[in-house]
This record gives structure tokens, sequence and C-alpha cells, in this order.
């Protein structure tokens, strides 16, 4: 599927003023995402970032703040600080949310396979 340059920005757009719905059930699943991301953007060396009371904030490598990333109600806000390096701070949180859902469609498979595998046990 190809996208237009204008669906891209609308999609962007959306992102920034609805957030992303990441279906999560508990406060204790925000914070975990928080900070699984915290932790993946600092093995990065392009960016770094760091916790504060629930919120992460993402910077340069010279300490310029670029976006506060915050979950509430399982809907992640991204709330841009500055335009310049915004795009970088945005590529690498769609990453970590790809990287994450890759994860974890393994472990729903694995899951999956474990059960089959126990429905011919009684053979």
């Amino acid at each position: 599927m190809i996208m237009k340059r204008k669906e891209i920005v609308n999609l962007i757009k959306a992102i920034l003023y609805f957030g992303i719905d990441l279906e999560l059930k508990t406060r204790a699943e925000e914070l975990k995402i928080i900070y699984d991301m915290h932790s993946f953007i600092n093995k990065k060396v392009k960016l770094r970032s760091y916790l504060d009371e629930g919120f992460l904030t993402i910077e340069t490598s010279y300490y310029d703040p670029l976006v506060i990333v915050d979950i509430d109600k399982s809907v992640m806000s991204i709330i841009p600080v500055t335009d310049e390096g915004f795009y970088d701070a945005l590529a690498t949180i769609l990453e970590f949310l790809a990287d994450v859902t890759k994860k974890d469609e393994f472990k729903r498979k694995q899951k999956e396979k474990e059960i089959k595998d126990e429905d011919f046990e009684w053979i």
C-alpha cells in the first residue's frame, strides 16, 4: 500500500492532536511502557530521555528537549517542545511501538501454539 504525502501529514497531525491508543488496561502497564521506552531511547546514540513523575522527556544528545510523552487512560500523548528535531523523536517513538507490537504478536503466537500442543496431550 502506498501512502500519499497528504495522508502521512494527516496521520502525524492526528497522532499529535488525538494521541495513540495503546489499549492498556492498568496504570502499571502504562508506566512499564514509559519505562521501556526510556530504556529503548537511551540505548540509541542520537537521542536521550529522562523520566519525571510518569512523564518521559526526549531530548537531543546536547540536552535540548524535543518532546514530552505521557500516557493517560491508555492514550499516549506526544507533546512537541520544539520544531527542530521533533521528527527524529517521533520516528524513534514509532520505532519503539513497532518493536513492542512485534514482540507482543510473537508472544501471542507462541501462546496459541502452546494451547494447540496442549490439546493433544491426552492422546
